[in-house]
């Protein structure tokens, strides 16, 4: 592991660069499985949405990052110059999926990631409102879930809509 493992230890990026790599590659490598499509979410009757719930994918994976290490992905994936490590004030959460055969990443802002904790712990549609009621007015989050759960399904993060019994 080459976060206890000197001289590489000297380096905490190093060891989370690795991290991020290994998770993109446990992406690509999850087993093929079915995605929710935009049809599948407007064939659902409005009294279904409030116990509604998600399953994510077997691709998605989310981190939790302490450096630049997106930058400096992306920056290599381009050949372009590198920027140099930087740590960040505060961790950002990565996302990581895969559409069909190609592995996506994104740093998501903290209602999404808070969002994405709900719905990998069994959230259903109502409970994500009420996580997301902590960034957002009453008003407003309705639409913000509604508007993650279109990213979500763009990006086949999410394998299956699960209705109430």
């Amino acid at each position: 592991m080459l976060r206890a493992t000197r001289p590489w230890s000297d380096s905490p990026a190093l060891a989370e660069m690795a991290r991020f790599e290994w998770e993109l590659g446990l992406s690509f490598d999850a087993p093929d499985e079915d995605h929710v499509e935009p049809a599948d979410v407007q064939s659902l009757a409005s009294e279904q949405w409030p116990a509604l719930r998600l399953r994510l994918h077997g691709a998605v994976r989310r981190l939790d990052l302490y450096w630049n290490v997106t930058e400096i992905r992306r920056a290599v994936d381009r050949e372009e110059t590198c920027p140099s490590p930087a740590e960040f004030d505060t961790a950002r959460v990565c996302l990581i999926s895969r559409q069909d055969t190609v592995v996506r990443y994104r740093l998501v802002p903290a209602d999404e990631a808070a969002a994405l904790d709900a719905v990998a712990n069994g959230a259903c549609f109502a409970e994500i409102c009420e996580v997301l009621c902590e960034w957002h007015s009453e008003d407003a989050v309705a639409m913000r879930t509604a508007t993650l759960l279109s990213q979500w399904i763009q990006d086949q993060s999410v394998a299956e809509l699960l209705p109430a019994a």
